[in-house]
């Protein structure tokens, strides 16, 4: 018996204090610094001093290029980070991006004042951490979705063990940057769409209806914070079809209908380079994006030029111990079996790492972050199936002490 909504929420709970726990301490050193992050926190910091403080909507920050930092990208993931700075009380600092030496080491960037200040990194990398900690407990919520009993609970937390133990997200969890972000207002998404159709299933149409607005809300937050989650918009949209193919109704239609206006509306309303140049503004952040897939020649000891280099990448980074396939093929298998009921955390899991394949020009970690989150999933879901087979009276007994 899979546990009432409150029930997976107080079990995922100790999930989001343990991965706090764990993610929390050090946060001002230098030892997983990534050289972006100092110019997200200018321009996290700017972003939201000019929007939020200056009320100052015809800036000419807004459509400045940043060395990429800025105009090119959405500005919600900046707005979080600049909100922690000021809160934290790191409201001056620099104001033009920096330009990296490769050629120098760290030392020299924190001597020469390029790399941020311990007190900056600290404060700007808040919330990486809690949205992080978000992730890992959705994770549980996930697992817990699909499985419920003590199946459940151990694949839920094998789910987020298997996350959270990622080299990728173990330090992109604990950076000032948009990747982990992206990621949590995505799974948000996806647990919302996948309530929604729950309580379609359930003929509470009303309730599933206010869970796909949400489920569209979220996409479009976690689009307005990276680019590469309008892949989430896409599964959102796509699982909201099969909504309205199985059940035909009004209140359906009005859940796919919101999933083509929430996401454009928050994509644009939050951010004033866009009010100012919608369709220009759109198609440069597109060519932006085009532009990153071209890298190949300025990085060519990391690119990947083959379909064979990029799955090889995928599945290294996605199961750094490849013996981790295993379970996430059993799960894979058991989700496909249970299609009609978990049509989004299907699409989900299966769609994002083909999409992070085929996209990703180069072997770079932070990329593959949503993939991750996919394979640990179902390796979790797989290991909860295992469980049902390995220990079935502990199962029943668990269905039992939950009726």
């Amino acid at each position: 018996m899979v546990p009432s909504p409150r029930m997976k929420i107080l079990f995922a709970l100790p999930a989001f204090v343990i991965a706090l726990l764990f993610l929390l301490p050090s946060l001002s050193s230098y030892d997983f610094f990534h050289r972006d992050e100092a110019n997200w926190i200018i321009t996290g910091r700017t972003s939201f001093r000019t929007f939020f403080i200056d009320h100052d909507f015809d800036a000419p920050y807004w459509s400045a290029p940043m060395n990429s930092f800025g105009r090119y990208n959405p500005q919600i993931g900046k707005y979080l980070i600049g909100a922690s700075l000021w809160l934290r009380g790191e409201r001056e600092g620099r104001k033009d991006v920096v330009r990296w030496n490769p050629k120098r080491s760290l030392a020299w960037h924190i001597r020469e004042g390029i790399a941020p200040a311990p007190a900056e990194l600290a404060a700007a990398r808040i919330p990486a951490v809690l949205l992080g900690a978000f992730a890992v407990a959705a994770l549980v919520l996930m697992v817990l979705t699909v499985e419920g009993g003590v199946a459940g609970v151990i694949g839920g937390y094998a789910a987020a063990a298997v996350f959270l133990a990622n080299p990728v997200v173990r330090n992109g969890a604990r950076r000032a940057m948009l990747d982990i972000p992206a990621l949590a207002f995505s799974l948000a998404a996806i647990l919302f769409t996948e309530a929604a159709f729950d309580s379609f299933r359930t003929r509470r149409e009303g309730r599933g209806f206010a869970l796909a607005a949400a489920g569209s809300l979220f996409a479009g937050i976690a689009l307005s914070t990276k680019l590469n989650a309008g892949m989430i918009v896409a599964v959102v949209a796509a699982a909201n079809l099969v909504l309205l193919a199985a059940r035909r109704n009004r209140r359906a239609a009005m859940a796919l209908t919101v999933t083509y206006i929430l996401p454009p509306l928050v994509f644009v309303g939050h951010n004033p380079y866009l009010w100012h140049h919608t369709i220009d503004g759109i198609r440069a952040m597109l060519h932006f994006g085009t532009a990153v897939s071209q890298r190949t020649t300025i990085y060519p000891d990391e690119a990947l030029l083959t379909w064979t280099d990029r799955w090889g990448t995928l599945f290294r980074m996605v199961f750094p111990p490849p013996a981790l396939i295993v379970p996430a093929a059993v799960g894979l298998a058991a989700l496909l079996r249970e299609r009609k009921r978990h049509v989004a955390l299907l699409l989900w899991s299966t769609l994002v790492p083909v999409a992070v394949a085929a996209w990703t020009p180069l072997a770079w970690g932070r990329y593959y972050t949503p993939a991750i989150a996919a394979g640990a999933f179902l390796a979790g879901y797989g290991i909860a199936v295992t469980a049902v087979v390995a220990f079935p009276r502990a199962e029943n007994r668990a269905d039992l002490d939950q009726s």
